[in-house]
Protein backbone atom coordinates (compact mmCIF):
# COMPACT_ATOMS: atom_id res chain seq x y z
CA UNK A 1 0.00 0.00 0.00
CA UNK A 2 2.92 2.46 1.23
CA UNK A 3 4.11 1.29 -2.56
CA UNK A 4 1.26 2.60 -4.33
CA UNK A 5 1.25 5.88 -2.54
CA UNK A 6 4.44 7.04 -3.03
CA UNK A 7 4.03 5.84 -6.83
CA UNK A 8 0.60 8.54 -7.31
CA UNK A 9 2.81 10.86 -5.25
CA UNK A 10 4.99 11.08 -7.78
CA UNK A 11 3.23 11.10 -10.84
CA UNK A 12 1.27 13.30 -9.60
CA UNK A 13 4.73 15.46 -8.95
CA UNK A 14 5.80 15.20 -12.58
CA UNK A 15 2.58 16.12 -14.50
CA UNK A 16 3.05 19.43 -12.69
CA UNK A 17 5.29 21.05 -15.57
CA UNK A 18 3.28 19.12 -17.99
CA UNK A 19 -0.11 20.51 -16.85
CA UNK A 20 1.25 24.17 -16.79
CA UNK A 21 2.69 23.92 -19.99
CA UNK A 22 -0.66 22.21 -21.38
CA UNK A 23 -2.40 25.09 -19.83
CA UNK A 24 0.14 27.77 -21.77
CA UNK A 25 -0.54 25.65 -24.97
CA UNK A 26 -4.28 25.90 -24.46
CA UNK A 27 -4.21 29.61 -23.83
CA UNK A 28 -2.17 30.04 -27.04
CA UNK A 29 -4.58 28.31 -28.79
CA UNK A 30 -7.32 30.27 -27.35
CA UNK A 31 -5.59 33.81 -28.01
CA UNK A 32 -4.62 32.65 -32.22
CA UNK A 33 -8.60 31.36 -32.62
CA UNK A 34 -9.85 34.83 -31.23
CA UNK A 35 -7.15 36.52 -33.19
CA UNK A 36 -8.52 35.14 -36.71
CA UNK A 37 -12.04 35.36 -35.99
CA UNK A 38 -12.85 39.18 -37.73
CA UNK A 39 -15.36 39.80 -34.70
CA UNK A 40 -12.58 39.94 -32.32
CA UNK A 41 -10.09 42.33 -31.57
CA UNK A 42 -7.73 39.64 -30.00
CA UNK A 43 -5.19 42.69 -28.83
CA UNK A 44 -7.67 43.89 -25.81
CA UNK A 45 -8.36 39.97 -24.78
CA UNK A 46 -6.33 38.20 -22.23
CA UNK A 47 -5.97 34.47 -22.05
CA UNK A 48 -5.73 32.02 -18.96
CA UNK A 49 -6.64 28.63 -18.75
CA UNK A 50 -6.07 26.16 -16.03
CA UNK A 51 -7.16 22.53 -16.34
CA UNK A 52 -9.35 23.06 -19.66
CA UNK A 53 -10.88 25.85 -17.90
CA UNK A 54 -10.48 29.20 -20.06
CA UNK A 55 -11.27 32.71 -18.59
CA UNK A 56 -11.54 35.73 -20.90
CA UNK A 57 -10.37 39.09 -19.53
CA UNK A 58 -10.23 42.67 -20.61
CA UNK A 59 -12.10 45.36 -22.05
CA UNK A 60 -14.06 44.77 -25.30
CA UNK A 61 -15.99 47.56 -27.81
CA UNK A 62 -19.84 45.72 -27.97
CA UNK A 63 -21.45 43.19 -26.41
CA UNK A 64 -21.33 41.35 -29.67
CA UNK A 65 -17.79 41.31 -29.34
CA UNK A 66 -17.89 39.91 -25.84
CA UNK A 67 -20.35 37.21 -27.11
CA UNK A 68 -18.17 36.62 -30.24
CA UNK A 69 -15.33 35.88 -27.64
CA UNK A 70 -16.54 33.50 -25.76
CA UNK A 71 -18.17 31.37 -28.80
CA UNK A 72 -14.46 31.17 -30.39
CA UNK A 73 -13.05 30.11 -27.39
CA UNK A 74 -15.73 27.10 -26.46
CA UNK A 75 -14.66 25.85 -29.49
CA UNK A 76 -10.78 25.34 -29.31
CA UNK A 77 -10.29 21.83 -28.48
CA UNK A 78 -8.94 21.12 -25.32
CA UNK A 79 -11.99 24.15 -23.52
CA UNK A 80 -14.29 22.30 -21.47
CA UNK A 81 -15.33 25.51 -19.43
CA UNK A 82 -15.00 29.29 -20.72
CA UNK A 83 -15.46 32.03 -17.77
CA UNK A 84 -16.12 35.12 -19.88
CA UNK A 85 -15.16 38.20 -17.79
CA UNK A 86 -14.81 40.69 -20.55
CA UNK A 87 -16.23 43.68 -19.75
CA UNK A 88 -17.52 45.98 -22.48
CA UNK A 89 -16.62 49.48 -22.90
CA UNK A 90 -19.55 52.25 -22.10
CA UNK A 91 -20.50 53.90 -25.62
CA UNK A 92 -20.07 57.82 -24.45
CA UNK A 93 -22.69 59.81 -26.32
CA UNK A 94 -21.61 62.91 -28.44
CA UNK A 95 -21.20 66.07 -26.86
CA UNK A 96 -24.03 68.47 -28.48
CA UNK A 97 -23.61 69.81 -31.60
CA UNK A 98 -20.74 66.91 -32.47
CA UNK A 99 -23.43 64.26 -33.79
CA UNK A 100 -23.01 63.39 -37.63
CA UNK A 101 -27.06 63.36 -37.25
CA UNK A 102 -28.26 66.76 -37.58
CA UNK A 103 -29.94 68.17 -35.07
CA UNK A 104 -33.89 70.03 -35.53
CA UNK A 105 -34.45 73.26 -33.55
CA UNK A 106 -36.78 72.44 -30.45
CA UNK A 107 -40.52 74.09 -31.48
Amino acid sequence: MRRLVVIVTLLVLASGPALAQSDERLATAVHEALAKDRRVDAEQVRVQAEGGTVRLLGEVDTNEERKAAGEVASRVNGVRRVENQLSVAAQVAPAPGTSPIPERPAR
